[in-house]
């Protein structure tokens, strides 16, 4: 396996839709992206090409094969128009990579995607309120038919008891059942316009229906007959209903307060239960219909069908839980609030062990770094918030330091020693952090504070100096007590070498076509080298320096990456391997690789001798951190979004 997830670190999700299989799951992330873990929640696979969230998945029935509803913005850079491109794909679930585009668009987003449970058909409802149809045959999609009727979109799709039937619910306050061979509507059912979730039971052919706040009948589709009208609802319940898996029996809100179990062959109302909070965000049948468990406001309960206990708190930690999952013992909840997953292992009691670490409730991950002595991470956070990551024993501790500056985003850090971390707020203030005390040893606070931010931290290789740089300004710290060695003032976008002996500047020029960097002597101030590169200087992202100070790499704002040798007489090599803006470079300790992040979720290490790109990886958010191991094996990737994972370049290929 190429990647891993570090520290259960999910970002935040929308849902989970586990695999046929049950072996794997895909998560839809709130910033972007789907990702393929497996029951360990090791991450798999980071399908690519998404700026915005997909709207749904459906997996094929054996699981080898994602389809996706995609919503995704991408934007021209540096340029102000932007298209829209509305998406229906075909995925291979083992690897991540795309297949089929069956639609694409700018002006009419899929909503609802669902295979057939024969794997040969495939549906889609669009926001125009159009529903398709692909007929599969030896890998070829085919659309065979459009159905059309609805009068707003259709939210909620199922494949009806034989091959060419559909049931569809929509915001038109109706279901429609559909003929897929004629493409023709055969009958409109209104429903209730509280209800446009469809319950609906393949097997049983049984479909819920309600008509008025009090009336909720089970229908049987085919026949067009109602088969019941479910007993004693009342008109502040009769929603979010759930067939038994044998379709037998039927759970949903009874009223404000009260759960009611009915048999969906009489209606009768078999089992009620009083809740402890009227607000249910989601119910699950468990336990081949055994029990239940529902989602409350604040608490997590279970309910035990076959005993009629009342209902038993497994949680009570104020927290609400979203999109509840169960599967196979495994239970798993999307928290209502910070949108992180929560998993929890039961036992034959229902007691709860936690799988996954309780994630503080921090605000994008802006900055890392790795300690290649103790193989712990230093994390900084847009909220201010500064994180150590202990990669053996996988755990996070969060540093209780305070920053008073006016912005305290945590732009950069790094390691000075196994205990000593250096930090710098986004644009005021760099600080000396006791890890072990959680204490600010040191600080400096620059004066010009409020004209640009801090674009460079990093420690020289004899820990003396600290050599931070801001749009127009170079300073040399000292690591002793912070104090001012030196400081420059010698152009735009300063870039201190590794050494500290030299400066990068883009030169002052009024064109917008080419920009010229120049390499100052530090202690002359001479100029010693300069060179130019295509692109007018608004379009530079960021400038890096390899280790041994031989090349410099450059990343613009249209996704090109330029390397310079300054060895060989300043040569150029240019390469666009991105969509979007690069802001992120970072070099191998040695400098033989090279690895480029940025806003379009991906990252691309490449071989510095030869300019090519060797391995492409696609993340969930913006990239935002990069590092490498000493040994340059493996790379380390961290998110906007919070998503952190290691990925093995060795075992890659």
């Amino acid at each position: 396996m190429a990647k891993r997830i570090l520290y259960n670190g999910l970002p935040p999700i929308s849902y989970v839709v586990w695999s046929p299989t049950g072996e794997r799951f895909a998560a839809g992330c709130q910033n972007g992206g789907v990702m393929i873990c497996n029951e360990n929640f090791e991450l798999l696979h980071t399908l690519k090409g998404f700026i915005e969230q997909a709207r749904d998945i459906s997996w094929h029935p054996d699981g080898h094969l994602l389809v996706t509803a995609e919503n995704m913005d991408t934007r021209e850079a540096y340029e102000s128009s932007y298209e829209a491109f509305q998406r229906v794909r075909i995925w291979d679930a083992h690897t991540g990579e795309p297949l089929h585009t069956l639609f694409e668009t700018d002006v009419n987003a899929p909503i609802r995607v669902r295979w057939h449970p024969n794997g040969q058909r495939l549906v889609a409802s669009f926001y125009n309120n159009e529903i398709w149809i692909w007929d599969v045959l030896d890998g070829d999609y085919q659309h065979t038919g459009t159905l059309t009727g609805h009068t707003e979109y259709a939210s909620s799709l199922a494949w009806g008891y034989d091959d060419n039937t559909l049931v569809s619910s929509a915001y038109d306050n109706t279901y429609r059942i559909w003929n897929c061979e004629t493409f023709t509507e055969e009958r409109v059912i209104p429903h209730d316009s509280t209800n446009h979730y469809l319950t609906y039971h393949r097997q049983t052919d049984r479909l819920v229906v309600k008509d008025s706040p009090r009336n909720v009948a089970i229908w049987h589709v085919s026949s067009n007959e109602k088969i019941c009208t479910l007993q004693k609802v009342h008109k502040d319940g009769g929603y979010n209903f759930h067939f038994s898996a044998d379709g037998a029996r039927i759970m949903g809100k009874l009223d404000k307060f009260r759960i009611g179990i009915w048999d969906s062959q009489s209606g009768k109302l078999l089992q009620s239960y009083l809740l402890p909070d009227k607000l249910v965000r989601s119910m699950r049948w468990i336990q081949e219909g055994g029990g239940i468990i529902a989602s409350l406001n604040s608490t997590l309960i279970y309910i035990d069908t076959q005993t009629g206990e009342k209902p038993r708190t497994l949680l009570d930690d104020s927290h609400a839980y979203v999109s509840v999952a169960w599967r196979d013992g495994l239970l798993m909840g999307i928290d209502d609030k910070t949108s992180y997953l929560q998993a929890w292992q039961t036992d034959k009691d229902m007691e709860l062990t936690p799988l996954l670490e309780q994630l503080p409730d921090l605000e994008g991950l802006y900055s890392a770094k790795l300690n290649q002595n103790t193989q712990q991470v230093v994390l900084g956070y847009e909220s201010g918030a500064v994180a150590i990551w202990d990669l053996e024993r996988n755990q996070m501790d969060i540093l209780d330091v305070q920053f008073s500056d006016s912005i305290n985003v945590i732009k950069h850090v790094g390691w000075l020693s196994d205990t000593l971390i250096v930090a710098s707020t986004y644009e005021e203030s760099i600080s000396i952090i006791d890890i072990e005390e959680s204490e600010i040893l040191h600080r400096f606070r620059r004066s010009d504070v409020g004209y640009d931010h801090f674009e460079q931290l990093i420690t020289t290789p004899d820990k003396q100096r600290i050599l931070c740089s801001t749009y127009r300004m170079a300073y040399a710290l000292s690591t002793d007590d912070l104090h001012e060695i030196s400081k420059h003032n010698i152009g735009y976008y300063v870039v201190w070498n590794p050494t500290g002996t030299q400066l990068v500047k883009i030169a002052r020029s009024s064109s917008q076509t080419t920009f010229r960097l120049v390499i100052v002597d530090v202690l002359t101030n001479n100029e010693l080298s300069s060179f130019g590169v295509l692109y007018g200087q608004r379009d530079i992202q960021t400038i890096v320096w390899h280790p041994a100070s031989t090349h410099i790499a450059i990343g613009t704002y249209k996704g090109w990456v330029h390397l310079v040798s300054l060895d060989d007489d300043n040569a150029i090599q240019s390469v666009k391997e991105h969509d979007y803006l690069i802001d992120i470079i970072v070099f191998s300790s040695d400098g033989t690789l090279f690895a480029t992040g940025g806003k379009d979720h991906k990252v691309v290490i490449w071989d510095t001798a030869t300019m090519t790109p060797l391995h492409t990886i696609y993340s969930t958010g913006w990239i935002t951190a990069l590092d490498f191991s000493e040994d340059g094996d493996r790379v380390l990737i961290f998110s906007l979004d919070g998503l952190a994972m290691v990925y093995d370049i060795a075992s890659a290929g």
